[in-house]
């Protein structure tokens, strides 16, 4: 990760600077020693001044000791280096160069790429320490979007301290839950509903962390989806060009088909305990086939779920524009044993599909 690397760089040049202190710093004592009559150079000089030679008349009355020698080094060295090309070559003093231990900084974390120019506010930017900081946190939360195909999402979550927590997924709108595993980690896939798809995971005392990733492919797309909260069962029912009650063309929960196919859509359903959801997908901008899509809503009748008053959320999102959201209020039967279902029809607009 970026982040990652950034630390790594910050390392590096710490470790270039510490090894660019003590050369000069033994480069200053050799020549007090080769120059008995002279005091060392200013302690202010930096290795830019010991490239060009002084003029011998100027000299400094007063001696420095080493030890304040090096400190001057490191501060003087340190934006030096890290705003050249090369961190590892370190200004020249007349035909001798000061090299820096190229293995120093390998060891400090960098070993294949070298530091670009622009850095020198790393060690400035307080935001930027701040962020570094929290990086550095063993309970820092890591939270990654990718692209897949088929315009989904790639969610990865890795909170160390936070293993078999539950959290709220939102993304435009729809919301559902998930528990992070026993190691810290949770990973799952999800629709992306607009091109500027941003991920926010909420922890349960109030923490967030949020990832954005440019979904361009999420225009091909027709998406319809229902989420809801609480133990009722539901389930979303897609009949696809004149397609029959259990036909192939019929996707819903219990035959959800796979994305991939530019003539049928497919289904995906998200949550884990109580927050649910469930979302149709039809590749409508690629389209190998043209008619209508009738959806219907399908409501199970339990004890869990009669008698009781269901409140339904609907997320509609055509080639990626904003979506349409509605809230639905269902007054569920009252309880007597027999179960059933409930079929809403005209609850969900129809798609309409062009050939493409």
């Amino acid at each position: 990760m970026n982040r990652v690397r950034i630390v790594s760089l910050i390392a590096a040049t710490l470790g270039v600077a510490v090894g660019a202190g003590t050369l000069f710093q033994q480069e200053t004592m050799r020549q007090a020693e080769a120059m008995p009559d002279t005091a060392p150079v200013r302690a202010e000089t930096s290795l830019v001044a010991l490239a060009t030679p002084a003029p011998e008349a100027e000299v400094v009355a007063e001696p420095v000791s080493p030890s304040v020698s090096g400190q001057v080094a490191m501060a003087s060295v340190l934006p030096s280096v890290i705003t050249t090309a090369d961190p590892l070559a370190v200004p020249t003093r007349g035909a001798e160069a000061l090299v820096v231990d190229a293995p120093l900084a390998r060891a400090a974390g960098e070993a294949d790429e070298a530091p670009q120019a622009g850095l020198a506010t790393l060690a400035t930017d307080p935001v930027l320490i701040e962020d570094l900081l929290a990086e550095v946190d063993a309970c820092a939360v890591w939270l990654v979007v990718t692209p897949e195909n088929d315009a989904m999402l790639d969610m990865s979550l890795f909170a160390p301290c936070d293993g078999g927590e539950k959290v709220e997924i939102d993304h435009a709108g729809l919301r559902f839950d998930a528990r992070i595993g026993p190691d810290g980690q949770l990973a799952l896939t999800l629709p992306a509903l607009e091109t500027q798809a941003e991920v926010t995971v909420s922890f349960s005392d109030g923490r967030s962390s949020s990832d954005r990733i440019e979904m361009s492919d999420a225009r091909l797309y027709d998406r319809v989806a229902i989420q809801w909260h609480g133990a009722a069962v539901l389930g979303l029912n897609a009949y696809e060009f004149g397609a029959d009650f259990g036909s192939d063309n019929h996707i819903h929960p219990a035959n959800p088909a796979a994305p991939g196919d530019a003539a049928r859509g497919f289904l995906m359903s998200l949550g884990e305990e109580t927050d649910l959801a469930q979302v149709y997908s039809f590749p409508s901008g690629m389209s190998a086939r043209a008619g209508q899509v009738e959806l219907e809503l399908e409501v199970t009748i339990s004890d869990e779920s009669c008698g009781q008053a269901l409140s339904i959320d609907t997320l509609e999102v055509l080639a990626a524009f904003e979506a349409v959201r509605r809230e639905i209020r269902l007054e569920m039967p009252e309880c007597d044993g027999q179960g059933g279902f409930l079929v809403l029809k005209n609850l969900l607009p129809d798609l309409t599909i062009a050939l493409n």
